[in-house]
């Protein structure tokens, strides 16, 4: 993924599976979860995190 950041911000997020169980599970809302997303990609620049519900 370094040469998708290479010297720019990333502008998009990354999920897969275990992000999108509890969405599914109604353990957490989907606009909450890419909220989440894009919060940790602002504070951290990694485009794939883990989100707790």
């Amino acid at each position: 993924m370094a040469s998708i950041t290479r010297g720019k911000q990333p502008n998009f997020v990354l999920a897969d599976g275990s992000d999108l169980s509890p969405v599914f599970e109604q353990a957490v809302r989907f606009d909450d979860l890419l909220r989440q997303k894009v919060r940790n990609l602002a504070e951290t620049g990694e485009m794939l995190t883990r989100v707790t519900p």
